[in-house]
């Protein structure tokens, strides 16, 4: 069992019962409609079952101490986190200037290739997720994204 795991669950829960208790303050709208406070709510409910599912997980496991090999897992995560934050910096730099498209299937498949996927899977992995995200936001959503120099 890892503590850190158990005080992340706790906090999680913690956090979503702050959050949807805040919410339950948020007007209504009139004849049933759902209000501003439902998608905090929905998110707040959702964290709370995940923080759950991690303090479950770390009460069914018998007591597991740090070893080598777990401590090396865990710099290797930190590692990839560190990615993660590196790449979304990048984002916010280039993507105004290469556009939405280009940057954000670049990003993704170097995060897929960082973390172990096939170059062509990656690639193929990070189109359809691009176009999707492109047509959610920019078709569905009617958001804005950046164009770039080449106007996509």
């Amino acid at each position: 069992m890892r503590i850190g795991e158990l005080v992340i669950g706790g906090v999680a829960i913690a956090l979503a019962v702050f959050v949807f208790i805040l919410t339950l303050g948020f007007p209504q709208l009139p004849d049933g409609h759902p209000g501003p406070g439902l998608f905090p709510q929905l998110l707040a409910i959702i964290l709370a079952i995940m923080g759950l599912v991690l303090i479950g997980q770390n009460l069914s496991k018998r007591d597991l101490s740090p070893g080598g090999e777990e401590k090396a897992e865990g710099r290797e995560e930190w590692v990839n986190i560190l990615w993660v934050i590196g790449v979304i910096l990048c984002y916010m730099f280039i993507s105004e200037i290469a556009g939405f498209m280009i940057t954000a299937v670049v990003i993704s498949w170097v995060l897929m290739l960082r973390l172990g996927a096939a170059r062509l899977k990656g690639f193929v992995a990070s189109m359809a997720a691009v176009l999707f995200v492109y047509w959610l936001f920019s078709q569905v959503l009617l958001v804005p994204l950046p164009l770039g120099v080449m106007g996509y």
